[in-house]
């Protein structure tokens, strides 16, 4: 009986210890209209590597190889860090990438999921000739994250042991939809061009933007316009003394 209460509170302050040992931040950066980035840094604590050292590195390995099936690349930082990033090139693009990383085919590569996020995005854009007008929506289910897995066991109630995280970043900022900032400042955070969730555990979190992107082909045509109209406007203003001057002989 004496060992039965000892493992139950073992099991009830296991979390105190853990505390924190899961850091994910996933970001997606908007470089310009067709140049853009899904970056994410994970970090482990010393406390849960040790505890289930060979859940880890499945995990990690699964997400190192599924970023380089979508053409990223990653950074071992250390045995706990690692840094990944995926180019995209539009926000359809975008989209089909993100969607991919975070739902894997399970029949072709069934991932080790330390970390469970069930994410989906889905990305519109419109054309208004100089500016294109970007419509973001994400919904991360993280009501799987009750649980973590150990080698032999599993933890029940593990929201304590993570700090998720996503950032949005664009060059000229955006407007935030949902959540509201003002009713959710413990939950949203805007600092200039980037916005940053803390997102809950046990939750489904919602987030949607609206940002402009200038568009570079727009403001090409624009330009060859103004010098098509400077050179005719040249040759008429050359070729009107020449006109003049016929007409008085």
């Amino acid at each position: 009986m004496i060992q039965s209460l000892c493992k139950r509170l073992f099991l009830l302050l296991l979390p105190l210890f853990l505390t924190g040992c899961v850091h994910y931040d996933v970001g997606i950066n908007f470089a310009g209209l067709h140049q853009g980035q899904i970056v994410q840094h994970i970090q482990l604590g010393e406390q849960l590597t040790s505890f289930s050292q060979a859940d880890v590195e499945d995990w990690l390995g699964s997400l190192e190889e599924r970023a380089k099936q979508l053409g990223g690349r990653t950074e071992r930082l250390s045995p706990q860090e690692v840094a990944l990033t995926i180019p995209f090139a539009n926000a359809q693009q975008l989209e089909s990438k993100f969607n991919r990383f975070f739902n894997p085919n399970k029949r072709s590569q069934p991932p080790s999921e330390l970390v469970q996020l069930d994410s989906q995005l889905s990305a519109q854009q419109n054309n208004f000739l100089l500016f294109q007008h970007t419509h973001l929506k994400l919904k991360i289910d993280l009501t799987a994250l009750g649980t973590i897995k150990g080698d032999n066991s599993r933890i029940v109630g593990a929201n304590s042991l993570l700090d998720l995280e996503f950032r949005l970043k664009t060059p000229w900022g955006m407007e935030i939809m949902a959540p509201n900032p003002a009713a959710n400042s413990s939950l949203v955070k805007q600092t200039g061009r980037e916005t940053i969730w803390y997102l809950k555990p046990g939750e489904i979190n919602e987030m949607e933007v609206a940002f402009w992107l200038p568009e570079p082909l727009g403001f090409g045509v624009i330009a060859i316009l103004v010098f098509v109209y400077i050179g005719i406007s040249i040759k008429t203003r050359q070729s009107s003394p020449s006109a003049s001057a016929v007409s008085q002989n």
